[in-house]
């Protein structure tokens, strides 16, 4: 059958989210795939010794993925009782872009780690809404659906950066591994035409963390308290930096000639301010990841989760800012 989000999926290919995925399961893994589809990644899976019992909606799909999977279930994730009558126990839990699709995302989460194992993962990607390109086409009142990507048509949720931790830490996760997938400004089919965009418009919007960054690729597990934080820490994955080149380059493409002195110029500030930013952001990480340190460190003996404690001490240094206004 012809099915749309088939992939080819090529593991040399280490920026791929596909690839991504299979690599963060690892091998010899019990695995429940939620929205296998026609069985496109289970089949590497089995390949490097995962289990699998995938799950599908669709039944056409499910018809093939009954060839491929270990055992294989036809239903609605958005019932609740599908993952509630579950016996069996995973090492993972593999959502490939699923949670997008769901009415409750939140809901399906909490009752797939109830299927972990003990010191079982959840490995998941979902696509980012703010992208430079979808900002950019918002910006000009555009919101255009497509058969794919980051506004496909059958999408229910969106997610950011932020939104996606929140459901995260709702859940009782924390990440301790985060990849990304890029794709440049201009660069996808959520693109404007790069002539109907200014130079201080697009210097504004590429400031903002995650601008390129098109999908989140995650491991998370629970957060029982005892694990280092430092291995939990999600800014441990730096973020992609702009293509500064690339876009003095187009610049120069527009106006029918090299750039000129002014545009590199131009391109050289911008980069100086994304700079200084980046830096102010590591110097923020810096110091959560200190306080995360200093929690852990203190964790065992009053019981409280590492995620409970670092948020309650960003309120404490909060409520301290707050005072000295």
């Amino acid at each position: 059958m012809n099915n749309r989000y088939a992939a080819e999926i090529d593991l040399s290919n280490v920026h791929n989210t596909h690839s991504m995925l299979v690599l963060m399961v690892g091998e010899g893994k019990r695995v429940l795939e939620l929205g296998a589809s026609s069985g496109y990644m289970t089949r590497v899976l089995q390949q490097r010794g995962c289990r699998v019992t995938a799950i599908e909606y669709d039944p056409q799909a499910g018809a093939e993925l009954a060839l491929v999977a270990d055992d294989t279930i036809i239903g609605d994730l958005n019932d609740l009782s599908l993952l509630g009558g579950i016996s069996g126990r995973y090492d993972v839990v593999l959502a490939g872009d699923v949670f997008e699709h769901l009415i409750r995302p939140l809901d399906v989460l909490r009752a797939a780690v109830e299927l972990l194992e003990p010191g079982g993962a959840v490995v998941l990607s979902v696509p980012n809404v703010a992208h430079a390109d979808l900002r950019l086409s918002l910006l000009q009142g555009r919101f255009d659906y497509q058969e794919t990507g980051v506004l496909d048509e059958t999408h229910l949720r969106w997610f950011t950066h932020r939104t996606l931790v929140d459901m995260l830490t709702a859940a009782g996760l924390v990440v301790v591994e985060l990849q990304r997938s890029i794709v440049r400004v201009f660069e996808s089919e959520m693109s404007v035409p790069r002539d109907s965009v200014g130079t201080s418009v697009l210097s504004a919007v590429m400031r903002v963390p995650e601008s390129e960054t098109y999908q989140f690729v995650l491991t998370a597990m629970r957060d029982d308290g005892t694990t280092e934080m430092r291995d939990r820490v999600l800014a441990a994955a730096p973020l992609p930096e702009p293509d500064f080149a690339a876009i003095a380059a187009s610049e120069g493409r527009l106006s029918g000639r090299r750039p000129t002195d002014q545009t590199m110029a131009g391109a050289v500030e911008f980069a100086q301010q994304e700079a200084v930013a980046l830096q102010q952001q590591l110097h923020a990480e810096q110091e959560r990841v200190a306080a995360a340190e200093a929690v852990s460190r203190t964790s065992g003996s009053d019981g409280q989760s590492l995620g409970t404690g670092l948020r309650n001490m960003v309120l404490r240094r909060r409520g301290r800012k707050e005072e000295g206004r």
